[in-house]
């Protein structure tokens, strides 16, 4: 009878044993599903962030882009030109503006600056 005993004590032992195998592989399954899905869920926070960082500039830089229109149609440039025909009063620039030929455009200005009602600023 205590062989019997013995036996059934062996076999009531190994069954425990693997029963807590059984359950620690379990608990290692549960523990790396946990794992993943943190990890997925890590993913899925860090592509959201992503998205709206890039969304946020694109709306920046659209923002900037628009200011830079306003502002450049708010500013006119000026340069240093000197003033021509169009900017100046004087008779004779009116007179050689208004000269038909387009050649004697550019001959005609001297001899009308010579003229009493020539532009000051140009003698």
């Amino acid at each position: 009878m205590a062989k019997k005993t013995e036996r059934r004590l062996k076999i009531g032992a190994r069954a425990r044993k693997a029963q807590r195998l059984r359950n620690a592989a379990e608990n290692r399954q549960k523990k790396a599903i946990e794992k993943m899905e943190r990890f997925y869920q890590r993913q899925a926070q860090m592509d959201e962030i992503k998205f709206a960082i890039t969304e946020r500039r694109k709306q920046v830089l659209r923002e900037e882009k628009i200011r830079r229109d306003k502002w450049r149609a708010q500013i006119t440039t000026e340069r240093a030109i000197t003033p021509g025909p169009g900017e100046c009063v004087c008779v004779c620039c009116l007179l050689c503006y208004m000269c038909p030929s387009r050649l004697c455009r550019g001959r005609c200005r001297p001899v009308r600056m010579q003229h009493e009602y020539a532009c000051p600023d140009r003698r």
